[in-house]
């Protein structure tokens, strides 16, 4: 996760709540209105970032991996700290627990203190290819006898999830009779998901088209998990040639895939043999490429929930009909939902409630709080009161 979490941030714009592995440091300005008033980042020849002591606790990281972690993703340089395994921070013992969901690498944690076990789930489901995962995470923390299990809980009203055998069959079933480039949006970090669409052109004799951030990203969990392909050794994937100006990181992988990459223009002229990985975020690129009309736009990404949501599917539907484009598996910007012959092609990263309930059953804790989510109803319906403790903000909980 710590190599992710790196990638995620070393093809991010400079942002300060973005600087989770590495900081840049920030100087006075020292001109004009602002002079003295407010923050900027130094000037990279002489401000180096700075790496944040980063710890894992469920392997050590390969030669690669490290090497990886201390790398500086553009011109400026990076003050490195090692990266290493721990099993104790504080004086508190800790175990690390691998679960699924849709970004690789989500993990629950499990702290020791004076008065007993204290288990965090994080964001898990147990639909996912990795369900099994959060399955033998219950059985683990089960024998830890926990004083106290924090669950997360964004999705329990869901009865029944939809799972990534059933979207990876659905997208199949609606892409393999197309005649015309494909353009497959979901979330950008969903390496799942990705994987999923890589299988999908596989068995249409197609190449699948990504970003050079999903190269980069697949770049680095390659480094942590044998699940994932080196993508400069996969036959399936390609990267999309922009015609923006490259800097830094981005030009390196430019560089790296010239002899595997292909411009909007390929992709104009043939597309049938391409699946085109893209999110709304790259909407913009359709001018580049000009595809033809009715090319298919299979949407595999969450509903809209609220009114900005459904303003940029809005946006997205107004683009896609000025262009021609199919679109499959589209909210209603109205509605926010799925029409339901099209439902199927996403699988939410959040465990559904009868599964939460069977986590919670299998680990046994004295104590269960409930953390993001809006639905504290469902736990005091299916949680014996005597059990459940519902967090306050500023106030402290104690066992």
């Amino acid at each position: 996760m710590a190599l992710l979490a790196k990638a995620i941030q070393d093809c991010s714009r400079p942002d300060f709540e973005r600087e989770v592995c590495y900081l840049i440091p920030k100087v006075e300005v020292k001109k004009g209105v602002a002079a003295g008033a407010l923050l900027e980042s130094g000037e990279y020849r002489n401000y180096p970032a700075q790496q944040r002591p980063f710890r894992v606790c469920d392997c050590e990281p390969t030669a690669k991996g490290a090497e990886f972690w201390r790398r500086a993703p553009a011109s400026r340089e990076i003050v490195p700290q090692d990266l290493y395994k721990v099993q104790e921070i504080g004086g508190l013992s800790i175990e690390a627990f691998p679960v699924d969901h849709s970004v690789l690498g989500a993990t629950a944690f499990a702290v020791r203190t004076s008065q007993g076990w204290v288990i965090y789930t994080g964001d898990l489901r147990a639909h996912g290819k990795l369900g099994e995962l959060t399955r033998e995470f219950a059985e683990a923390a089960r024998k830890l006898e926990p004083l106290v299990l924090i669950c997360e809980g964004t999705q329990v009203e869901t009865e029944r999830a939809i799972d990534e055998g059933t979207v990876q069959a659905k997208a199949l079933e609606t892409i393999r009779p197309c005649q015309t480039l494909v353009i497959a949006d979901f979330g950008a970090r969903n390496l799942e998901r990705l994987l999923t669409f890589r299988q999908i052109a596989k068995e249409c004799q197609r190449r699948l088209v990504v970003t050079s951030k999903d190269i980069y990203l697949l770049e680095a969990a390659s480094l942590a998990t044998e699940m994932v392909i080196p993508p400069d050794q996969d036959e399936v994937l390609m990267l999309y040639r922009e015609t923006k100006k490259l800097e830094g990181w981005e030009k390196s992988v430019f560089d790296r895939y010239r002899d595997r990459s292909v411009d909007p223009k390929e992709l104009r002229a043939n597309g049938a043999d391409y699946i085109l990985c893209f999110s709304y975020w790259d909407i913009n690129e359709l001018v580049e490429i000009d595809p033809e009309p009715g090319a298919l736009y299979l949407y595999s990404s969450s509903e809209a929930f609220d009114e900005e949501q459904r303003f940029d599917i809005l946006r997205l539907r107004n683009w896609l009909s000025l262009f021609g484009m199919q679109p499959v598996g589209l909210p209603d910007a109205q509605t926010g939902k799925v029409p339901e012959a099209e439902r199927g092609l996403h699988a939410s990263g959040h465990i559904a409630g009868p599964h939460l309930l069977d986590i919670i059953r299998t680990i046994n804790p004295q104590f269960v709080v409930p953390v993001h989510t809006e639905s504290l109803e469902f736990f005091r319906r299916n949680i014996e009161p005597n059990r459940l403790r519902l967090p306050e903000k500023g106030n402290p909980m104690s066992f």
